[in-house]
């Protein structure tokens, strides 16, 4: 396989990036109590990255994107990360590493020892590659063939979502409704007032992002025959973002066929996000969820943040009486 080399404007790249509590993000998404940015708000991150440098970013496949420790902040600790681009394997590697950073004097030293013991953390780690434009007859094959078969509306979603122990605030809670035809989930997602605000401040708003992994992950938890452990992202064999929308609407689509359950721990599924127009704004393919089955793997991070009490998960047949994986 040839190895197209990497835009020389990326070698040796490195990148500082402050995360707070107030930042909408971490302040809007809770895990168990905890601040986390989402996973997938690197991706977003390193698309502006490559914007920022004048590449392409649809010239740039992520491929092998392992995403190792959440990063979370409190009250007491914001967190630096550090974006660093070097040589890898299909002509680059991305590594995000992250730091505590003490934002107060709100914890006790003991606490704020304790946290820094494992620092830095390691957050996550990608190949990049340079490749050819998309093949214009590929979106053609994206989205829904069959008849719909029944609609739902996100809220469901996030209520299910509520009570495993994750929290969405308006920040980064998607509106829309989800509709499932014979051969995939079809959504049509919105930002609110608030993230609509601050939809250019991104290549691709994490809200938006984060609805779209709820699809394939919540339905992965209600098919395996529980609600009672949420699943994370852990791995994506490819991602490629093409534009940003242009406004605050967008849709996912999730092939059926890609939707396949590896084992009682691990589910995968394909995701493409597309504009109001039909043009592909980014595509996830191979995208791996990891059950969480010990609250203490979130809450240990930070050791100080205050519970939330999330609401009692819907039963699985109220949401959807068909399976999807």
């Amino acid at each position: 396989m040839t190895v197209l080399p990497l835009p020389s404007v990326l070698a040796s790249l490195r990148c500082r990036v402050a995360l707070t509590c107030d930042d909408p993000v971490l302040r809007d998404h809770h895990v168990h109590g905890v601040r986390i940015m989402p996973g997938v708000t690197f991706l977003d991150m390193l698309w502006r990255i490559l914007a920022a440098r004048g590449v392409e970013v649809g010239a740039i496949e992520l491929r092998r994107c392992v995403f190792r420790a959440p990063a979370s902040v409190d009250r007491a600790r914001g967190r630096e990360l550090l974006f660093e681009i070097g040589e890898g394997r299909d002509g680059g590697q991305v590594i995000v590493r992250g730091r505590a950073q003490v934002a107060g004097d709100h914890a006790s030293a003991s606490a704020l020892a304790s946290a820094l013991e494992a620092e830095p953390r390691e957050h996550f780690v990608a190949d990049l590659a340079s490749v050819a434009p998309l093949d214009p007859h590929a979106r053609e094959q994206i989205g829904p063939r069959g008849p719909v078969v029944e609609a739902h509306e996100l809220d469901q979603l996030y209520a299910m979502s509520r009570g495993l122990g994750t929290v969405h605030g308006p920040f980064m809670r998607g509106l829309g409704s989800l509709r499932e035809h014979a051969d995939g989930l079809h959504a049509a997602l919105e930002l609110g007032d608030e993230a609509a605000g601050h939809v250019d401040d991104f290549f691709l708003h994490p809200a938006l992002l984060d609805c779209a992994t709820l699809l394939p992950s919540i339905y992965f938890a209600r098919t395996a025959g529980t609600v009672a452990e949420p699943v994370i992202p852990v791995h994506i064999a490819a991602v490629r973002g093409f534009r940003r929308p242009r406004g605050r609407r967008c849709h996912v689509w999730v092939p059926r066929a890609s939707c396949r359950v590896i084992s009682s721990e691990l589910s995968t599924a394909d995701l493409y996000l597309l504009d109001e127009d039909g043009e592909l704004l980014a595509s996830l393919l191979g995208l791996s969820f990891k059950r969480v089955r010990e609250r203490q793997l979130i809450t240990r991070l930070e050791p100080d943040a205050t519970p939330l009490e999330p609401s009692p998960a819907p039963a699985p047949a109220a949401l959807d009486r068909k399976r999807v994986v």
